[in-house]
Formats: structure tokens, C-alpha cells, sequence
């Protein structure tokens, strides 16, 4: 459901946004969720760095989708 939607927003993109830069971003990141995708289902396993990895570029995908819908909180290293 989500890759779908992701492509959707992505053609959405290319016809309303006019910025090439932004639409080629999108689709470096949905072709590396894929890629990601495929490869972990060959394996048993998937190591914490591929997951977070793979978490970060969904929640990124989701922000362009969405972004009224996510909010960067600051972090208070105190």
C-alpha cells in the first residue's frame, strides 16, 4: 500500500511541484526503500543498522508525502 502511495505523490510531484530536484530526491529514496526491501527478504536476519537505515528513509518518504502531518522535534542534550 504505501509503495503505491509513494509513486502516486511522486507523479503528483512531477506535475505540480516543478521542481526536478525534489522529484529526483523522492525517487532516489523510494528506489532504495525498494531495494532494501527486496534484499532483506532473502534474508533471515536483518541487522539494527539496515533496519534504522530502512526506518529513516520511510519516515523521510512519509514527510515529503505528508509534511504538515510530522514536526521535527529539537533534542535537549542537557
Amino acid at each position: 500500500h504505501f509503495f503505491f502511495n509513494t509513486l502516486g505523490s511522486i507523479q503528483s510531484f512531477t506535475l505540480t511541484e516543478g521542481d526536478s530536484f525534489k522529484v529526483s530526491s523522492y525517487l532516489g529514496k523510494y528506489a532504495r526503500m525498494m531495494r532494501q526491501t527486496l534484499e532483506s527478504s532473502y534474508n533471515e536476519l536483518v541487522s539494527i543498522e539496515n533496519e534504522i537505515d530502512f526506518l529513516r528513509n520511510y519516515l523521510e518518504l512519509e514527510s515529503l508525502r505528508q509534511p504538515e502531518k510530522f514536526v521535527q522535534k529539537k533534542h535537549n542534550t542537557n
